[in-house]
């Protein structure tokens, strides 16, 4: 029986490596560095060991990024477009290079955690689409991420108590027979189990051929029962204290609180991904009635919350301008309103057009002059110059000391309220990694006690010259 299981594992593992040969290569990878990353941590006596440690983390990112680029290629090479999946394998290079200069060879600031967010996300709405994305392929799409969101939950609690048990036991022998071990260990099971192990578990369970889920039919009992009984009551407590809100800021004739935004998307995605997992069963007669009602009027409760979600990012624009939560927020917005025209008045209602279009978006938002970070610093740097030149801190686009002869109500401005706002533009405009127009503007005899290096400044020094 043992010599069978061993087998059988033997011819699993072998089948993955088979069916998904690069993706498991980039798993592997990751999971070497993940190895690496950990020892530089541990050596106290590295020299410059942060800096190093952000460049390891970068290749890390860039395997995080290519993985599910490449497992798309690979269903879409096993479905037969096999240009298609050559073009994708031809880009990635390209693209993990281009990923790369954009952050600077490291990952150290928020811009490139956002960006590596974007790119990450863009992927994973690339493998949703990948077997089908013919809108007379809905039922292969249904079965095809129905298929993908088990096997993640499963490869997700397989992994869980996997490491949980070994840990255990690990740590059970230390104390019992005061076996010394290191403490980083436990970090690498935890790679391993994570990236490695959950990576092959998760390919491993995924059906072939993938065309035969286009005719498949079967709706587990365990999806319907979360979705029925879980998802759309956290729905139906949304729905609620969203409408008691803004029936609330009606009558008062208040502007929505910013914290709205986030609620109202929260609202959208158990919404949204409840009306995913029960698509098939939404115009079948023998289900329940209540749930084909909230299939069909869900896009029409949404509308009224994106108009609500449009004032409130409307109000915090108009006041402190953009940044990337805003730019994302604002963008979100429009995609959850022409999401819903789309459903409310298209006869087709094809589910594909959500992962496709949030593909797209998470794309397209991450380079060029309209991406997230590029308007977002270009909003705050445009307030920040305005700030200047109203105290009277800058001239000819040059930073400049405050009159020791001016009013000391303007100094008192600068130093509550206004002088707060510069410093906290200032602060995210370093998070970000964009300094270099605030530099152009510091005075050259500043610069060397200012700044400490291209993109980090010392905000007191700044205060004390000014």
């Amino acid at each position: 029986m043992l010599e069978n299981a061993i087998s059988n594992l033997k011819d699993g593992i072998e089948n993955t490596i088979r069916r998904y040969p690069i993706a498991v290569a980039v798993a592997l990878l990751a999971t070497l560095l993940s190895w690496y990353a950990i020892q530089v941590e541990n050596r106290s006596h590295y020299p410059d060991r942060r800096e190093y440690l952000s460049s390891i983390f970068l290749l890390i990112a860039l395997c995080s990024v290519a993985m599910p680029v490449v497992f798309s290629a690979h269903v879409i090479y096993n479905t037969g477009k096999r240009i298609a999946a050559i073009a994708i394998f031809a880009a990635l290079p390209l693209l993990l290079w281009f990923f790369s200069w954009r952050v600077g060879y490291k990952i150290d600031t928020e811009y490139d955690v956002l960006l590596y967010f974007l790119w990450s996300a863009a992927g994973h709405f690339l493998a949703a689409i990948a077997a089908f994305w013919h809108a007379d392929q809905l039922n292969g799409f249904w079965q095809w991420n129905k298929q993908l969101f088990l096997r993640f939950l499963t490869s997700g609690l397989y992994s869980s108590v996997l490491y949980l048990g070994i840990a255990g036991a690990i740590l059970a022998v230390r104390l019992l027979f005061d076996w010394k071990m290191p403490d980083e260990v436990f970090a690498y099971l935890f790679v391993t189990i994570g990236v490695l192990f959950q990576s092959m578990f998760f390919l491993g369970g995924l059906s072939a051929p993938i065309e035969d889920l286009q005719h498949e039919t079967d709706y587990p009992k365990g999806l319907k029962i979360f979705t029925q009984y879980v998802l759309l009551p956290l729905l139906g407590v949304y729905f609620v204290i969203l409408y008691l809100y803004m029936g609330k800021i009606i009558v008062q004739v208040a502007l929505p609180k910013g914290s709205v935004c986030f609620l109202i998307l929260g609202f959208s995605v158990v919404g949204i991904l409840s009306i995913l997992l029960l698509h098939p069963l939404l115009d079948d007669e023998n289900e329940a009635k209540w749930v084909r009602v909230v299939g069909k009027f869900f896009y029409f409760l949404l509308l009224p919350l994106t108009v609500l979600m449009f004032i409130s990012i409307g109000v915090r624009l108009g006041d402190y301008g953009v940044t990337p939560n805003r730019y994302i927020m604002l963008l979100l917005a429009f995609w959850l309103f022409a999401t819903c025209l789309y459903f409310i008045f298209s006869k087709k209602r094809n589910i594909i057009v959500i992962p496709a279009s949030l593909m797209l978006i998470s794309f397209f938002c991450s380079f060029g002059p309209w991406s997230v970070m590029q308007v977002s610093v270009r909003s705050q740097t445009a307030i920040l110059k305005q700030l200047f030149i109203d105290n009277k801190l800058m001239k000819n686009d040059t930073l400049c000391a405050l009159s020791k002869t001016q009013d000391t109500s303007v100094k008192d401005t600068l130093l509550k309220g206004t002088g707060r706002r510069i410093e906290s533009i200032l602060v995210a405009l370093e998070e970000m990694g964009e300094m270099g127009t605030v530099k152009k503007w510091i005075p050259k005899t500043w610069q060397k006690a200012v700044f400490r290096d291209a993109n980090n400044f010392d905000i007191t020094v700044l205060q004390d010259k000014l």
